[in-house]
């Protein structure tokens, strides 16, 4: 066996075009549907999973995609806002309990994320550190965190122009108390505040003038990694353990805003007791993110099916190609086994040396399938999510 396939190493070596051709055929055919049914199997199975762990999302009237899109993944868009006092009434039963989620400000574009500590204990996140405390804390998610190079005790700044950020409103230099361990999830690529400290970046808050620093100021100057001001002159909100009890925020609390709601029933039946009764409150707009991720995964079996379609169309094109190939090489080493014949081999032997020969073939193949699928999923993924998202 071991000189059979020494053998059929030198014809690859020799016949290199030849075995490059069939290679690079049989790859491209075995790693197109293999990369396609692992990437939509395991985009599938991130996407429910991530609506599985919310029952229901409460926003405003308006698309049920973009409401849920918007909330579980983090994509700040130009929607309309709730009130704060919607949470009152979304829980005034009882039947349910309800996360607020403010979303309307980015931090070296990663989506700052207003919430309240329960959000953590909902979704089972182990911290390092410890939560937010206070007005003007934060916690990494673990990209956010390996991507800056960041750890507890240093600071972060968000974006001065942040979107949708409000006239006046001035960057803040927020505190990490935390940082998450990685979920594979939307929640590694965000910084999450108190809802406070969301109203703080709308504007709607402020503190005494000592908590505004100036980035002339060498006290207070930022390194690169936690969002220089290269503007000079350019101010920014620091709340500190010295100043934090002077913030205070201007006009009624029940009309700060809130991008939407995430609901928990108590049991089966509640939720559905709570939902049909918020079904006849046309001010907002209820729906299970569960129900919107299916239909948008209908969009991702259209792509596999086209994939597919292809993968099959090139298939059938490298089936002809290598059985071209293959009847042409047998036909140029009819010498080889003339000689091989004159030399007293068996018929068997002649057999198993073509065999081998193609053996070889299928053994280099698999490992650039593999190679090319890793790639393809590497690449397309993303742009993938993007589509769907």
């Amino acid at each position: 066996m071991g000189r059979l396939l020494s053998l059929a190493w030198k014809h690859a070596r020799f016949r290199w075009v030849r075995t490059c051709l069939l290679i690079s055929g049989l790859s491209l055919a075995i790693s197109i549907p293999l990369a396609t049914s692992l990437m939509t199997g395991s985009i599938e199975s991130s996407l429910l999973s991530r609506a599985e762990q919310v029952p229901f999302v409460v926003g405003p009237p308006g698309s049920a995609d973009e409401l849920v899109v918007n909330t579980l993944y983090f994509r700040p868009r130009n929607n309309s806002l709730l009130d704060y006092d919607v949470l009152e009434k979304v829980e005034q039963d009882h039947l349910v309990s309800a996360i607020p989620i403010h979303l309307r400000h980015t931090s070296h574009h990663f989506p700052i994320v207003g919430t309240s500590r329960d959000y953590f204990l909902k979704h089972s996140h182990a911290v390092q550190g410890q939560l937010f405390e206070r007005i003007g804390d934060c916690v990494l998610g673990a990209d956010v965190a390996r991507e800056l190079d960041l750890t507890t005790g240093e600071s972060i700044l968000s974006d001065s122009d942040s979107y949708l950020n409000p006239t006046g409103a001035l960057p803040l230099r927020m505190r990490i108390v935390g940082i998450l361990k990685a979920s594979h999830s939307p929640d590694d690529r965000a910084v999450f505040v108190d809802l406070k400290t969301g109203w703080l970046l709308d504007g709607i808050g402020h503190g005494h003038a000592t908590a505004i620093h100036d980035a002339d100021n060498e006290e207070s100057s930022l390194s690169a990694a936690h969002g220089d001001l290269t503007a000079g002159g350019v101010s920014y909100l620091e709340v500190t353990d010295e100043n934090y009890q002077s913030f205070h925020f201007h006009g009624n609390q029940d009309k700060f805003p809130m991008t939407s709601l995430l609901v928990y029933p108590e049991s089966e039946r509640s939720g559905i007791i709570w939902e049909g009764r918020l079904a006849e409150d046309q001010t907002l707009l209820t729906v299970r993110p569960v129900d919107v991720i299916r239909d948008l995964l209908g969009v991702l079996v259209n792509i596999q099916q086209l994939v597919n379609t292809i993968a099959l169309i090139l298939g059938m094109i490298v089936s002809v190609l290598f059985a071209v190939i293959v009847a042409f090489s047998l036909q140029l080493r009819q010498t080889e086994m003339q000689t091989l014949d004159a030399l007293g081999a068996s018929r068997f032997l002649r057999v198993q040396l073509i065999c081998y020969d193609l053996l070889l073939i299928v053994l280099l193949t698999l490992p650039l399938s593999a190679i090319l699928s890793y790639g393809m999923i590497a690449i397309f993924r993303p742009w993938i999510e993007q589509i769907l998202l």
